[in-house]
């Protein structure tokens, strides 16, 4: 059984800095310091990610990160209107 995403998150965000370089390092946002990361852009990265494992299918993909049908599709159009290619 596959944690919810929330306490897979709160899991890697404590996790050593080392264990953390295993995931894609990404740019600090504006302002940030090097090597630290915003929960958003990690939290952003772990859905694409579930739903490209997926093929596209969301209600498996809220399945696995343990959130609702309707709570991905807010985070899918946020993302969609930041510009981040979501699928149709």
């Amino acid at each position: 059984m596959r944690l919810p995403i929330l306490a897979a998150l709160t899991l890697l965000v404590s996790a050593p800095l080392d264990a953390a370089e295993s995931i894609t390092a990404v740019p600090p946002a504006a302002g940030g310091a090097p090597g630290v990361r915003r929960l958003e852009d990690i939290e952003r990265q772990e859905i694409l990610a579930a739903l490209k494992r997926h093929g596209g299918n969301r209600a498996t993909t809220a399945a696995e990160l343990g959130i609702s049908l309707r709570t991905l599709y807010y985070r899918l159009d946020q993302y969609r209107s930041q510009g981040f290619d979501v699928g149709e």
